[in-house]
């Protein structure tokens, strides 16, 4: 989910935050290699208002649900309700996302010592979002976040669940 969560996030203005409420539900395989939910449906509700839901679809997308329709942000497609909303020029002013390759980007920031499009406060807020609907489907029941703290109000059950114990010799020095 990271690659469509990171596009929800940037047009939203949320990447360097988190939602502040998450529910959801998953099927869970039993006795199997893996334990990556199978099907789900994950709501998230940010401090300004927006929700977010994370479910699967056929095709890989990002939508965007406003008043005068939606707009879909796939893997090399975009695409609306209405194809005249896709003909509005942008402003000037407005945020264009720059057209290169995410990895080159990385490798490119390295050499100038630039930002890259997205930064490890990013990366990090865009892949937390998976794992917070993963606990609430675990847990089965809403759960309340602060992402400031990064960590769920009075809940010490949903705490215990954003860390695990670690396989000797392997440790994370605590600061």
């Amino acid at each position: 989910g990271a690659h469509l969560i990171d596009i929800a996030h940037w047009g939203a203005d949320l990447e360097r935050t988190g939602p502040v409420r998450i529910e959801g539900t998953g099927v869970f395989p039993k006795d199997e290699l893996w334990d990556v939910m199978r099907s789900f449906n994950i709501k998230y509700e940010y401090a300004n208002g927006l929700k977010m839901t994370i479910k699967p679809v056929k095709t890989h997308h990002t939508r965007f649900i406003g008043e005068d329709g939606w707009v879909e942000a796939g893997f090399s497609r975009v695409k609306a309700s209405n194809p005249d909303i896709l003909k509005v020029p942008l402003g000037k002013d407005n945020i264009r996302l720059p057209r290169v390759d995410e990895k080159q980007d990385f490798v490119d920031c390295i050499k100038s010592r630039q930002q890259p499009i997205a930064d490890a406060e990013v990366g990090h807020r865009t892949n937390s979002i998976g794992l917070l609907g993963v606990i609430a489907a675990q847990l089965g029941e809403p759960l309340q976040w602060n992402p400031e703290d990064e960590r769920f109000p009075a809940n010490s059950t949903a705490n215990q669940l954003l860390e695990r114990t670690m396989r000797e010799p392997w440790s994370i020095a605590k600061l």
